[in-house]
């Protein structure tokens, strides 16, 4: 209602991920790249030119081979890269993996991914070792 139209795009990503805590991860709906593009949308409007259009890893990979990796399809797009701690809710998180890249939107001090369990969480982003995260 009302209330809706009154949040900040801020508020409305928060309240979009808080929905999301505890989802199972499925490839192609709730996977990293899946739920960041979903948010990305959200929060940025339909500013990526990629699809996700896989249903496991093995097509996930496909697509980024297809699109670039998220940091060149981020870099495309003109986003630019968020110093370390000053993240905010709406950058793009990506960790480099030795295989594979992570992604996830910054939500206050923590980051949408799934958690060992294979559910979507809010993990503290200071939990990561090597990322960047970037913002439009």
């Amino acid at each position: 209602g009302l209330m809706y139209l009154k949040m900040t795009k801020q508020q409305k990503l928060i309240e979009w991920a808080t929905s999301k805590i505890g989802t199972p991860f499925i490839w192609g709906n709730s996977d990293c790249s899946s739920i960041t593009l979903e948010g990305i949308k959200l929060y940025y409007g339909d500013i990526l030119n990629f699809e996700n259009t896989w249903v496991n890893l093995k097509e996930a990979i496909r697509a980024y081979k297809k699109y670039g990796n998220p940091l060149e399809i981020l870099e495309n797009a003109n986003f630019y890269k968020v110093l370390k701690n000053y993240e905010q809710t709406g950058d793009i998180f990506v960790w480099t993996g030795n295989s594979y890249y992570l992604v996830g939107m910054v939500i206050n001090q923590s980051v949408l991914v799934a958690d060992e369990n294979k559910l979507l969480q809010l993990r503290p982003i200071n939990t990561f070792e090597e990322y960047n995260c970037f913002r439009k």
